[in-house]
């Protein structure tokens, strides 16, 4: 994803690839400033970043946690738990909150962290 963001005549484009100044009609090319400079300079910008960067941990986390969730709807019908368990429930909660975390608009404050993983689900 690439951002463009301009603050008093110097413009910044950024992707994941690096970054490029821009001041005017003049390409500043190779000067890279840091995450901390872009912040500073930048707020809204790089508070995108970090949101897209949030999102993303929260999509591999439920993909990773497929698996589990195959192996619990295995368990659920050969009878080994059933769906109201607690920690089945527990589990599904996570993967909801998780869920939410890619459907919302960017927040103000972005957590630092995700919501807690649960112990996996007993007979899974």
């Amino acid at each position: 994803m690439s951002y463009i963001a301009s603050n008093g005549g110097l413009t910044i484009i950024w992707h994941d690839a690096g970054y490029v100044l821009q001041s005017g009609e003049v390409d500043m090319g190779s000067a890279y400033p840091t995450d901390a400079e872009i912040a500073a300079q930048f707020p809204a910008a790089a508070n995108a970043r970090a949101w897209e960067a949030y999102q993303a941990q929260a999509c591999a986390a439920l993909a990773d946690s497929d698996l589990t969730m195959h192996r619990l709807t295995e368990a659920v019908s050969i009878g080994a738990t059933t769906l109201t368990a607690a920690d089945v429930v527990a589990f599904v909660q996570w993967r909801i909150a998780l869920r939410a975390i890619l459907s919302q608009a960017q927040p103000a404050t972005i957590p630092s962290s995700l919501p807690a993983k649960p112990a996996y689900p007993a007979g899974t």
